[in-house]
């Protein structure tokens, strides 16, 4: 049995089935907030949701983790400043790092441990 195209006319076939991808996006920051990414995410993650592929959308950041980065790329210079902080190098950026993975795993296992796609956006 073949199911008919999308609007586009693109579908994507399993065996003889055409079937649409299941994603869930991992986002560093509020997936649908105009200030994540300047409301990129917030833009490709309603027109996922629109064509009924996206399963969901988990927040990777712990709340107050950017202040905490802030705090960590503190510096004299503020060129340095702003190099440690926006290059995700300062002295607690592993740290920052290693919480929001293992945030953005427990929160995407939880909405569906096996998606066809997993789409993050850092």
């Amino acid at each position: 049995m073949q199911l008919p195209a999308t609007e586009d006319g693109v579908t994507a076939t399993v065996g003889n089935r055409a079937a649409q991808p299941r994603i869930l996006a991992v986002v560093d920051g509020d997936p649908f907030s105009p200030m994540t990414w300047s409301g990129a995410s917030r833009g490709l993650l309603t027109a996922l949701r629109r064509r009924g592929v996206l399963i969901g959308a988990v927040n990777a950041r712990p709340y107050g983790f950017e202040f905490l980065e802030r705090a960590g790329s503190v510096s004299r210079g503020r060129l340095l400043w702003h190099q440690r902080f926006w290059g995700n190098s300062s002295r607690v950026a592993p740290f920052v790092r290693a919480t929001s993975s293992a945030k953005g795993a427990r929160g995407a296992r939880r909405v569906d441990a096996r998606p066809d796609v997993l789409l993050q956006l850092r």
